[in-house]
């Protein structure tokens, strides 16, 4: 593991060397499209599309609330695994 999060450190100081380390406490639909995200610090900033990142692929997990917010984005792999549904 340690391995894989080595180089995953070494690549995005390769092609991303001035990062900023910040941390996105709400992402909201607008509603005349695109996404609003509000940063821990306040700040606000607008995306026209937002990709979750969830790291090792094999342990992929997509809550069931998230299963409909990008009905054009990409199909997940057939073993990502779509939280049970809490509704009858």
């Amino acid at each position: 593991m340690e391995t894989f999060i080595g180089y995953g450190r070494w690549f995005q100081e390769q092609l991303v060397p001035g990062l900023e380390q910040v941390r996105v406490v709400s992402v909201d639909r607008k509603a005349g499209g695109g996404f609003e995200l509000k940063l821990d610090s306040g700040e606000l900033f607008t995306a026209r599309a937002v990709v979750v990142a969830t790291g090792l692929s094999g342990l992929a997990h997509l809550p069931a609330e998230l299963a409909g917010a990008a009905v054009d984005g990409p199909t997940p792999p057939a073993r990502s695994r779509t939280a049970p549904s809490t509704t009858t």
